[in-house]
């Protein structure tokens, strides 16, 4: 990250940049936003998402002498299809099948990740971003657009799936940072919280805008 430094008495201070940058929605391979079909909200590109992709933002990150936060989607990032078994993780429910999106890049993106961790740091996101139940597509996959979380089955359900994609393909293991897809949130309910949930999968950091979370109680002073 980048510093300001300043020389007194021999003594130099170091400022960090007040600043963080983080960048949702990163991990789809195919690139048209899907919403209007009952599919996800994905980045609205004309084209498939490819390793130049995360390249420009290893070079953005460089750029800014900073380490970039990926809000990472991995639903299609799947290489055996288990999201087919994960309630509400895909529009296509027990007929989910990935193998449009699986071939060489996913190594070649993977490994690239892997190698540049010192710029790029992989944030959980979500599998699909949104969630689908009885055929009908509602946002957002954690909690609902009234800031309600999903039943702790299905949670937890999402939380080991996203690290099973993780380990399938060989990215870095427990990221430390989670992005409410949609920024659907919720804080302030103790141990029944998203936040006691995610500390026990390693995740100690929710990135989000409190004014879109649900507050169950006061904000700590």
């Amino acid at each position: 990250m980048s510093t300001l430094q300043v020389a007194l008495n021999n003594i130099t201070i170091s400022l960090p940049m007040p600043i963080f940058l983080v960048i949702e929605d990163v991990g789809w391979w195919q690139g048209a936003d899907g919403s209007a079909d009952k599919q996800p909200f994905r980045t609205g590109f004309t084209r498939r998402h490819c390793l130049d992709d995360y390249r420009a933002l290893d070079r953005l990150g460089k750029k800014l002498h900073m380490r970039v936060a990926l809000g990472m989607v991995l639903g299609e990032w799947g290489r055996t299809n288990l999201l087919k078994d994960i309630a509400g993780a895909t529009w296509l429910g027990s007929g989910w099948d990935n193998h449009i999106n699986q071939g060489k890049w996913l190594d070649e993106t993977a490994r690239y990740l892997y190698n540049h961790q010192d710029t790029l740091e992989i944030a959980m996101h979500g599998l699909c971003h949104e969630f689908w139940q009885d055929g009908l597509m509602d946002r957002s996959e954690f909690h609902d657009s009234n800031g309600t979380m999903r039943s702790e089955q299905i949670l937890r359900s999402h939380l080991e799936a996203f690290g099973t994609l993780l380990a399938h393909n060989n990215l870095p293991a427990r990221p430390r940072l989670f992005i409410p897809p949609a920024l659907h949130h919720s804080f302030g309910n103790g141990k029944k919280s998203m936040q006691a949930l995610l500390h026990g999968y390693g995740i100690d950091y929710v990135v989000t805008d409190f004014s879109r979370a649900r507050q169950y109680g006061p904000t700590p002073a």
